[in-house]
């Protein structure tokens, strides 16, 4: 029985000069019904002429969108991006056809068995949505299997899931962030305090911006614009934290793994996975 076509979604802004790592890691999966959708979000640099030799090469396999609209609050005052890939996200599951959908950043890498461990996990436990999790991204890390053999502790399932969101929520205001936050200063400091002395900003267990879902999923939950988003993280984007916690408060049967197969282009390494039992060979 053949297995159901995952759909993964790059969404790229300005990303020319890492998104050939990014399909080498798409293109080497050990799960391989795949289709694989670039997403441009605008993009200003050359990325189209990077990504054309692989059109080229592999049509059936690989297609690239330019997202029809602009994200009009893609910038803050202070000229930070905090757009976080809502958009393309949201736009590529909207054009994918796949019966699982999952996300691969443009500037980072994967093991070559992340999605088939994920799509595994998922039929294990039932579940509508798996996460695992990070470790620094390196070229000889690219593209190679990391075979690890997980622990029962390594399992974090939705009842813990759901204890980190309940934290998440404690503080004096119920969403985080609000339109007038740069606009009124008596706000801006009671939010401030907020988030300094009484609010717990909990990440979202693993690695959050590879989830694989079911499509099912996307009828109830989606990438929410900066303002809507009632769970961003502490610095002030959050697309991703946002998007995971919801499905998980939803569905009720998140999973997340304590494997390291998203190869993140982390300033240092991730002190959880040192040991040698977790290098990709």
């Amino acid at each position: 029985m053949e297995k159901p076509l995952v759909s993964v979604i790059i969404p790229c802004y300005n990303s020319a000069k890492y998104i050939s790592h990014a399909l080498d890691s798409m293109l080497c999966q050990t799960y391989t019904n795949l289709e694989i959708i670039i997403i441009d979000d605008n993009s200003t640099d050359n990325l189209l002429e990077v990504v054309s030799p692989y059109l080229q090469k592999y049509p059936e396999k690989i297609k690239y969108e330019l997202i029809p609209f602009k994200d009009q609050h893609r910038y803050d005052r202070r000229g930070v991006n905090i757009n976080a890939g809502w958009a393309a996200r949201n736009y590529g599951v909207q054009i994918s056809r796949g019966d699982l959908i999952t996300f691969q950043d443009a500037d980072d890498g994967s093991c070559s068995n992340r999605i088939e461990f994920q799509y595994k996990i998922m039929r294990q436990f039932g579940s509508h949505h798996v996460n695992v999790d990070w470790q620094q991204y390196k070229d000889e890390y690219n593209c190679k299997s990391l075979n690890y053999q997980i622990k029962e502790t390594d399992i974090i399932k939705s009842t813990e899931i759901l204890s980190i969101l309940k934290k998440a929520r404690k503080g004096i205001f119920k969403k985080p962030f609000g339109r007038n936050e740069n606009k009124n200063p008596l706000e801006k400091i009671i939010r401030t305090i907020d988030r300094k002395f009484f609010r717990d900003w909990p990440s979202y267990p693993c690695a959050a911006s590879m989830p694989l879902f079911k499509r099912v999923v996307y009828n109830k939950c989606h990438f929410r614009e900066l303002f809507d988003r009632t769970m961003p993280a502490s610095g002030g984007r959050g697309a991703d934290c946002d998007f995971n916690f919801w499905v998980a408060e939803t569905f009720k049967d998140s999973v997340a793994v304590k494997i390291p197969l998203v190869l993140w282009r982390a300033p240092s390494a991730n002190s959880d996975y040192l040991g040698v039992d977790y290098r990709p060979v």
